[in-house]
């Protein structure tokens, strides 16, 4: 195999040979790529040199191939035995095979007296998982302890390449290279000859086998040609090193509330199955933040925990603390107890409502830890778990959120069938409890049947009944000092039967097809089934829409029961073209026989006729896909609620890929029970690829009601096979308590197999909306 079928070019002032090319990777993993090529020299010409032939007698030129000992084969176009001067020459197109490696070369010689193997002109060998050595000669002793290689080009995964001008090896276990140089660039189209966007040039590369590190001295990193970083030494582990002990890639940020950040990861490889990786942030304005995660792994399961601390107001000069201590533990895990049953845990916690906002480690407006023990045959399964809560806005109570030990649940699916519907069983047990508050205990029983028909004129029949019963004990806590605690016991019993039709209709024309197909739903329910003693803690939060309109009980949770009779109606439509087109619709209304106490103002169930309900979808061939959801008051046609999601790939500008997002939402005041406010906010985005590696990318977050921004970004990405750069400008406009509005400048270099470098910085503050 030539040299030149490498399709591989360095630029180089060391002449090294034959050129090389591409791949994505990074400092550490590039040069152990090129240690492990030079592992490969050793390792793998020393299987197939130690069971070349002893010399034997002198055999005439001619095409030949001979199977040798250890499984190795021998082909050549000449292969000559000199018995007279103990040597074997095999020329022309030598091909060596053993164990699935392949050496190749125009001449090899087997000098048993100076016990040394001499491969020469075009030199390549093949390893099994692909990667490919290239030189122009290799001298090797029998033992292959010992070698030199001359102009050495190795082909690594991922197109990654190394050259060099010559390589050593000594003593089986130390391998040199010298004047290498490392790349995954790819070779410019238009001028071969111009040199990498990056490489690593190193004057000696190192591996030592024993110690399992890559050694470099004199290491420089170039673009195009121009050395920018140089380090007169480091060293790494080899590539057999999965996981060591060892600083990971900092990176910095600066900011006005923080100064300037620097974050200095260190990885501590505890056992195989065990590690820590510590995680400072040096701050020069306010205190360190000192962060950390631990992973293990147990063999039936694994865990995850992470905690950070702070003491944010700590003098820097004195050291004193003036302000007290902020932090946070996160943890999570999953076991396998046996091959039906599992348990697990999901821990968040945090000192203070705005910690985890404000130094960037998670952005929501509560958190919630469980643990859990469940166990699943079939269709059947019970899970028993606690939660605890903890609310992060300026609105939450933390003494009268509360806290659930245990919350069980469990549903058996019987085998035999009665009349010919499915029968299942189901608990549930809730125990809920506050500091503040009313705690109760809730347990709950029901038993359901359920049947389906399907007729000959493809009419869907179906049929249902259930019957549930709770039971609550209340604990009612006096908070005001009025009165004295009360604890009463409220039960009731829940049947419900109902009937379902549906009759879809299907026409199909030349390039399409059409389903139309309405659906009627009857269900009843005995009246005022919620009592006013019993606590409603997980049915408070009702959303009608699309999803729900043929459930058979529209309350989230157990604690209310969707009672009365009612009729729940619709009409669905779909279409499917050849070409990949596809829509439907969905408009639906639930009419109640007399109106209920039971669903609040807003929920859209308040009144016997409910709210009209819809769904649009749009997709008309892959470059855009549209969904809208709203609801419609049934009294004068005004829109309640609509939400907008609209997804976009199309190509713009000499077919250059544009891809769009935008959501917009809408409330009306009616139904933002949240608020009592009307809502209307949009966020959308864009990203266009205005060449093949460049594109600009944007995002935007807009309150219409206010007129105000909440967020918006604009950025650049560079991207090719081996290199990434993004410049991006971002804008918060939130303020809450301690976080303040901010501009910042983030930017994020990575060098594909070397690693990555990023960092942040506040520009200014902007403007408040």
């Amino acid at each position: 195999m030539p040299t030149g079928d490498t399709g591989v070019s360095f630029h180089s002032p060391w002449s090294l040979g034959a050129p090389l090319t591409t791949g994505p990777r990074g400092i550490s993993s590039a040069a152990a790529l090129v240690a492990a090529g030079s592992l490969v020299l050793g390792l793998t010409l020393s299987v197939v040199g130690a069971t070349l032939p002893a010399p034997a007698l002198a055999q005439s030129a001619g095409s030949q191939s001979e199977a040798l000992d250890g499984n190795v084969l021998i082909e050549a176009d000449e292969m000559v035995h000199d018995r007279q001067a103990d040597v074997v020459t095999a020329t022309g197109n030598v091909e060596v095979t053993s164990d699935s490696r392949v050496l190749l070369a125009d001449s090899i010689v087997y000098d048993r007296t100076t016990k040394t193997v001499t491969a020469n002109g075009n030199v390549s060998l093949l390893q099994p998982d692909g990667q490919v050595l290239f030189a122009d000669s290799m001298l090797l002793s029998d033992d292959f302890a010992d070698g030199v290689a001359e102009t050495v080009r190795l082909l690594l995964e991922e197109n990654a390449r190394v050259a060099a001008n010559s390589g050593t090896r000594s003593a089986a276990n130390r391998t040199e290279l010298n004047k290498a140089v490392y790349t995954v660039c790819d070779v410019c189209e238009e001028d071969p000859n111009a040199p990498p966007l990056w490489q690593i040039r190193s004057f000696k590369v190192i591996h030592d086998k024993e110690k399992q590190r890559v050694e470099y001295e004199d290491a420089f990193i170039e673009f195009f040609g121009v050395p920018v970083f140089y380090t007169p030494y480091f060293s790494h582990p080899d590539p057999s090193v999965k996981r060591l002990t060892g600083f990971l890639t900092p990176t910095i940020a600066v900011s006005e509330d923080f100064g300037t950040s620097v974050r200095t990861p260190f990885f501590w490889n505890i056992a195989p199955n065990a590690d820590f990786t510590f995680r400072p942030r040096w701050q020069t304005q306010v205190g360190h933040v000192y962060a950390g995660e631990f992973r293990h792994n147990v063999g039936f399961g694994e865990y995850m925990i992470e905690a950070s601390a702070t003491w944010p107001d700590e003098d820097q000069r004195s050291g004193n603390i003036v302000e007290p201590f902020r932090g946070h533990v996160f943890a999570n895990g999953e076991f396998d107890i046996t091959k039906k049953t599992a348990a697990g845990f999901d821990v968040q916690l945090a000192t203070d409502e705005t910690y985890l906002r404000r130094y960037d480690i998670f952005n929501e407006n509560d958190l919630i830890s469980n643990v859990y023990v469940e166990t699943i045959d079939g269709r059947n399964y019970a899970r028993a778990e606690a939660f605890y809560f903890q609310g992060l806005l300026t609105t939450d109570d933390q003494a009268s959120i509360p806290y659930i030990a245990p919350l069980i649940d469990a549903e058996y699916y019987f085998d035999d069938l009665i009349a010919g519907g499915q029968v299942k069983a189901g608990f549930n047990s809730l125990n809920l409890q506050r500091v503040e508050g009313t705690s109760f205990q809730r347990f709950s029983g029901d038993v359901g049947w359920d049947l389906r028909r399907i007729a000959s004129s493809g009419e869907v029949f179906g049929a249902f009944a259930e019957v549930r019963g709770d039971v609550f004990i209340v604990d009612e806590d006096v908070t005001n000092g009025i009165g004295e605690n009360k604890t009463s016991t409220e039960t009731r019993l829940l049947p419900t039967v109902g009937l379902e039709y549906r009759w879809p209709w299907i026409s199909t024309s030349e390039n399409a097809s059409h389903v139309i197909e309405p659906i009627v739903q009857a269900i009843y329910s005995p009246s005022n089934s919620n009592p006013r003693d019993i606590p409603n803690d997980d049915s408070t939060s009702i959303d009608f829409d699309t999803t729900h309109l043929f459930d058979r009980n529209r309350y989230p949770g157990l604690d209310r029961f969707e009672d009365g009779a009612r009729v729940n109606y619709g009409l669905q439509y779909s279409y499917v073209g050849d070409d990949g087109a596809e829509g439907s619709v969905l408009l639906g209304q639930s009419y109640r026989l007399e109106d209920s106490a039971a669903f609040p103002v807003g929920s859209g169930l308040q009144s016997s006729e409910s709210d009209i309900v819809g769904r649009v979808q749009i997709n008309p061939g892959g470059y855009l896909n549209a969904i809208s959801r709203f609801r419609i008051d049934p009294s004068d046609g005004s829109l309640l609620r609509n939400e907008v999601s609209l997804r976009s790939n199309f190509n713009v500008f000499e077919d250059r890929p544009f891809a769009l997002y935008a959501d917009y939402v809408f409330l009306d005041e009616s139904i933002n029970t949240a608020t009592n406010r009307e809502g209307e906010e949009v966020n959308g985005g864009f990203s266009y690829n205005f060449t093949d590696n460049w594109w600009l990318h944007g995002n935007a977050r807009r309150d219409l009601r206010r007129g105000a921004m909440v967020s918006d970004a604009l950025g650049v990405t560079y991207q090719d096979e081996c290199f990434l750069f993004t410049l991006a400008f971002e804008q918060s406009f939130i303020r809450d308590r301690d976080i303040e509005p901010t501009n910042s400048l983030a930017f994020r270099i990575q060098l594909v197999t070397l690693g990555e470098f990023a960092g942040t910085t506040n520009v200014s503050s902007p403007e408040p909306n």
